[in-house]
């Protein structure tokens, strides 16, 4: 039981999922209010993730995972090992979104939001050790890619000196290659990489993940 969220539809039939979290540890009986927030990562929207049962719409309950939170998971877990660090009781990871739609098509979705997207209560009181800025790069369309660069904003302004990217700095192109960790927030022009398609950079994110939890 390692993901939790809550799913929410407006009255326009949209569904939403705002306070996701992913749980370190197997076994534990998680609650809304407890456990230890030890990192988050801002992503773009929420995707392919689905409520464990459509009763639990409007609760924070149990959810069906992705691949991407999986690879988020994964990634955390490693790092405690790599650091000789027993991972705290219910520790779990924050999932933040430019925008809390879910929908897996990104250009879909920015226009059902348009410059109206919503934001995360968790966003002004959770403080992880560490923030993994994962996005993504930006869309072909320059529509799209306007819309969300205004919602990246609000999380570029902070001055987040725990936080890292895996990219490239004011660069929009997919040059994944020669992308490097960067420490602290990218702005809305820097190169991002999501976390699909880091397995070969993939033991960068842990070390890095690995070096700020130790801090």
């Amino acid at each position: 039981m390692s993901y939790y969220a809550r799913f929410w539809d407006d009255n326009a039939g949209r569904r939403f999922r705002f306070d996701t979290r992913i749980y370190l540890c197997s076994g534990e009986t998680p609650h809304e209010h407890g456990g230890e927030c030890v990192g988050a990562v801002v992503a773009n929207n929420p995707g392919s993730a689905r409520p464990w049962r459509e009763d639990d719409i409007g609760k924070w309950a149990r959810i069906k995972g992705d691949s991407t939170l999986g690879v988020v998971r994964s990634c955390f877990i490693d790092a405690y090992a790599l650091a000789g660090r027993p991972i705290p009781q219910n520790a779990f990871i924050q999932m933040w979104n430019l925008f809390y739609l879910r929908n897996s098509n990104i250009k879909e979705a920015c226009r059902q939001v348009a410059a109206n997207s919503e934001s995360c209560p968790t966003e002004s009181i959770r403080s992880p050790k560490v923030i993994w800025y994962a996005w993504g790069k930006d869309d072909e369309d320059p529509d799209i890619a306007r819309l969300v660069n205004k919602m990246k904003v609000r999380f570029a302004s902070q001055d987040r000196a725990n936080g890292f990217y895996f990219g490239h700095k004011n660069r929009s192109g997919d040059d994944s290659e020669s992308a490097l960790i960067l420490e602290g927030a990218p702005s809305e022009s820097d190169f991002v990489k999501h976390p699909r398609g880091l397995l070969t950079k993939r033991i960068q994110i842990v070390l890095q993940i690995k070096k700020m939890l130790i801090l």
